[in-house]
């Protein structure tokens, strides 16, 4: 994992299945010992189109990101998350300090000009 200098990391886990939950917290435990201090943090639980074959309880993992201070949410690449990931991304925005300049990171990237996929009528 390459996280030099990141402000911010994406940690995703399936929701079907509790090993991967056991290597997002892996993953969260080697964030904290060699990355960088005060990194942002979002856990997103991935597949919630498979919900009948859930292993992680989002209560669980809600608990899980609360106790790291990390954002969270559930997504699925079936169904449209876009929304969801934005937010994330939106969240990370608000939270980082200003630049070395002293403009604001908000002021940089204007949060109300985001459009979903959708509205540009593309996947990408």
């Amino acid at each position: 994992m390459y996280y030099r200098g990141a402000k911010a990391a994406i940690i995703v886990y399936d929701i079907t299945s509790r090993e991967s939950f056991s290597t997002l917290k892996n993953w969260v435990k080697e964030l904290g010992e060699h990355g960088p201090e005060d990194m942002l943090l979002a856990v997103v639980g991935n597949k919630s189109d498979l919900d009948l074959n859930r292993d992680v309880a989002t209560e669980d993992a809600e608990k899980y990101a609360s106790n790291i201070d990390a954002s969270f949410c559930e997504v699925s690449a079936k169904e449209s998350s876009l929304d969801k990931v934005e937010q994330i991304f939106c969240d990370f925005i608000r939270k980082l300090p200003s630049d070395d300049e002293g403009i604001d990171i908000e002021e940089r990237f204007n949060l109300n000009q985001l459009q979903s996929n959708t509205d540009r009528g593309t996947c990408c």
